[in-house]
């Protein structure tokens, strides 16, 4: 349909303009980690490329978020190069920063997470996640979970799924890569 392919084209033009923006130190920083890793932005498999290689620095972990780093470093680079431990909050914006840089329109969401099966019911949990959605041409946003670990806490709704995977609660997603903004948002739901 040529309308569809005339609205995806405005649209994808829209989310490249407004999904790939970074303070130029954080891409720059971001960039040096991205040439050290060996991440390679042709391969086909970057989506989880940069998934694993994130996990495979860091480890998820309750006791430390980023209301503890300093005030003067950028927090993601702070996490990937000097803490190597944080939350859900800080595995969403690392990755989001680091397919921004790679060139790959994405953005930070929160919400509530919980996996499912086929025909189960589930218990979507209160508790504040967080995750990144990556924009692929001609799919739109597709959910990319960038944590080792689910969090677990007190039952917000109960859904049945038809599907296996997991069921995403999505409350809102955060385009633009700003850290007092960033700190603010994450702390509403500390």
């Amino acid at each position: 349909d040529k309308d569809y392919i005339a609205f995806e084209a405005t649209y994808s033009q829209f989310v490249k303009d407004n999904y790939l923006t970074l303070p130029a130190t954080t891409k720059t920083l971001m960039q040096n980690i991205i040439d050290e890793s060996g991440l390679d932005v042709n391969s086909s498999t970057i989506i989880s490329d940069v998934i694993n290689y994130i996990n495979s620095v860091a480890t998820y972990g309750e006791g430390m978020d980023i209301s503890s780093y300093p005030e003067n470093e950028d927090s993601v680079i702070y996490f990937l190069t000097t803490a190597l431990q944080g939350t859900s909050d800080i595995f969403a914006m690392t990755a989001t920063v680091m397919y921004r840089t790679l060139g790959i329109p994405a953005r930070y969401t929160f919400g509530a997470y919980s996996p499912v099966s086929k025909n189960q019911t589930v218990e979507v949990k209160q508790a504040y996640h967080a995750w990144v959605e990556v924009y692929i041409d001609g799919m739109g946003w597709v959910n990319i979970e960038s944590t080792t670990s689910q969090q677990q806490s007190a039952t917000l709704f109960n859904a049945t799924s038809n599907v296996d995977g997991g069921f995403y609660f999505k409350l809102g997603s955060y385009g633009n890569y700003n850290k007092q903004a960033f700190d603010i948002l994450t702390n509403q739901f500390d």
